[in-house]
């Protein structure tokens, strides 16, 4: 889990994010019509966060983490609709894009800087 190791969860999905991006404007993706995108949500309620949540500690850690503009985090039915729009004949140009789904969580940790 993130908290065990923060510095390989971090890399990893910047790997993945870098990956997806240079991948996804190659011939054999976007040349094919092949819309290769990702997602990036934030502490979604899941049996993966349930003990952090579950307790005082591990909601403060989460909030030092991975802060968030919205009153409480998010369920999994909260993220689906971006995917099913993704995964659906709607989105025919949207290319290598990394859309967060996070309650704010991107904007309070980057601000301007993106």
């Amino acid at each position: 889990m993130a908290r065990d190791n923060p510095l390989a969860y971090a890399s990893s999905k910047l790997a993945l994010s870098r990956w997806l991006r240079r991948t996804a404007v190659l011939d054999q993706w976007a040349g094919a019509r092949i819309l290769l995108n990702g997602v990036a949500p934030g502490t979604v309620r899941t049996p993966m966060t349930a003990s952090l949540l579950s307790n005082e500690e591990g909601r403060a850690i989460l909030a030092q983490a991975t802060p968030c503009a919205m009153p409480d985090y998010a369920d999994p039915q909260d993220i689906a609709p971006l995917l099913a729009f993704l995964a659906s004949a709607d989105n025919r140009y949207m290319v290598g894009q990394i859309p967060f789904v996070d309650g704010g969580s991107d904007v309070l940790l980057r601000g301007d800087d993106v």
